[in-house]
């Protein structure tokens, strides 16, 4: 996984281009390999990130990719915002950091 740095240079980078637009809407997802005795703690945690970043100006909406069964313990978490902007915002709010500070192994 990027540091959020890197991820925000790279998303930058790309809505400089002539192929980006600065008000398109933004998608992040994000996976995680979960240990098989913390899947429910996970989805309890899956649920407040995306519970927490409704709140956000410019949220369009979430979902939620849960494992394919027989493989391995993979769930991506989808989120979208309606701009580069609103995403900013939130990728670098103190609710986020406490979110991902709970999902640190």
């Amino acid at each position: 996984m990027f540091p959020d740095s890197v991820l925000t240079y790279v998303l930058e980078f790309l809505f400089y281009t002539e192929y980006m637009d600065f008000s398109d809407p933004v998608t992040l997802s994000v996976t995680r390999q979960v240990r098989p005795d913390r899947t429910s703690e996970f989805e309890m945690w899956i649920h407040g990130i995306a519970q927490a970043a409704r709140s956000f100006d410019g949220y369009l909406g979430n979902g939620v990719i849960p494992p394919t069964p027989g493989g391995p313990l993979e769930y991506t978490l989808v989120l979208r915002f309606d701009q580069y902007q609103h995403f900013k915002i939130w990728q670098e709010s103190e609710v986020r950091a406490f979110w991902l500070a709970r999902v640190t192994p």
